[in-house]
């Protein structure tokens, strides 16, 4: 990586800088991260299944988002993340259970950053609290049962190896 724009000797007057300046998707990623959204789809069918794609080497993960498009089934459903490494390594989880049954559609399912937490469903998303680092390999969603009922799920990253990206799965 080269060693970015140094300027000196250089004061910006009071107002200098208006909004209309910023862009806002550079802002947005300075604060947030880099962002990259799944398609709306089922929850899996009781197991685990790929929502994110870490490819390249290891990036750190600032918030998963994942905002019901359709009512989930009301019936019993434990739903948890796990990151699942390519290399050597086992499947950890990110946060514990939380069990879906009925998730009303437009609330949120997040994880508090605790992996002892069980993931949260609310209609007010707070900012997740400890940022994972995750190896190459792939961000899962995991469930115990066969419920109907759609998420889309966005992620903020930013690498920190030289490549490494997410996608969606």
């Amino acid at each position: 990586m080269g060693n970015g724009l140094v300027i000196t000797g250089m004061s910006l007057a009071p107002d200098s800088i208006t909004p209309a300046m910023i862009d806002i998707d550079a802002a947005a990623k300075i604060g947030m991260g880099v962002r990259v959204d799944r398609t709306t789809a089922a929850l899996v069918a009781s197991g685990t299944a790929a929502l994110f794609n870490v490819v390249g080497g290891r990036v750190k993960v600032i918030q998963v988002i994942g905002y019901i498009t359709t009512v989930i089934q009301t019936q019993a459903c434990n739903l948890k993340l796990a990151a699942n490494p390519t290399a050597a390594g086992t499947s950890m989880d990110l946060c514990a259970d939380l069990n879906v049954s009925a998730a009303a559609a437009f609330s949120s399912l997040y994880c508090t950053g605790t992996a002892a937490n069980a993931m949260l469903n609310t209609v007010a998303v707070i900012a997740q609290a400890t940022n994972w680092i995750v190896s190459a390999g792939t961000i899962d969603h995991v469930t115990s049962a066969t419920n109907t009922g759609s998420v889309q799920w966005s992620i903020w990253y930013y690498p920190i190896d030289e490549g490494a990206t997410i996608t969606a799965a």
